[in-house]
């Protein structure tokens, strides 16, 4: 089976060997710390709106009403007019 020591391996001394082990410890917890976080897919409520501390954050304007029975018919009012002038010219207004 070959070495899975890289060339020269043998030739560093014992504080180099110390520092490239240390070092690759360091990749390792950076991509823990920083790279799993960012594939994993945020947790949503709706697309384009996403769950932060429990909560659904975000600007829609296809009809979602957030969970809150007492503006569903103005979220859906807001959908249906998006829908209406969604070829014509427009301000979007947040």
């Amino acid at each position: 089976m070959p070495s899975l020591k890289p060339p020269g391996w043998n030739r560093l001394p014992r504080w180099g060997k110390i520092l490239y082990a240390l070092a690759g410890v360091a990749v390792l917890v950076a991509v823990g710390v920083y790279g799993v976080p960012a594939l994993q897919k945020p947790d949503t409520c709706h697309d384009g709106i996403e769950k932060i501390g429990g909560e659904c954050i975000g600007v829609d304007g296809a009809g979602y009403d957030f969970g809150t029975p007492e503006i569903s018919a103005v979220a859906r009012a807001i959908s249906e007019e998006n829908k209406r002038i969604a070829n014509q010219p427009h301000v979007t207004v947040g």
